[in-house]
């Protein structure tokens, strides 16, 4: 997912990968949340950003850390 943030910290879809609905339930604990910060954890070190509000089912990559303010 980082190769998708760009350089306002926003996320451009258009690339974005996709899994299957099993894979996203295997996955559940890398869910994301509207408001969660994605950092990039390789590649180009700085980007960042926030989930929008819009983003049903997500799931972070490998490529990127998942911080989650407050509780869930």
């Amino acid at each position: 997912m980082q190769k998708d943030m760009d350089e306002f910290g926003e996320i451009d879809l258009r690339g974005i990968a996709r899994i299957s609905e099993d894979a996203a339930h295997r996955l559940s604990r890398y869910r994301v949340q509207p408001g969660d910060l994605l950092v990039a954890r390789r590649g180009e070190m700085g980007r960042s950003a926030i989930v929008p509000d819009d983003a049903v089912g997500w799931v972070c990559g490998s490529g990127s850390i998942l911080v989650s303010p407050g509780d869930r």
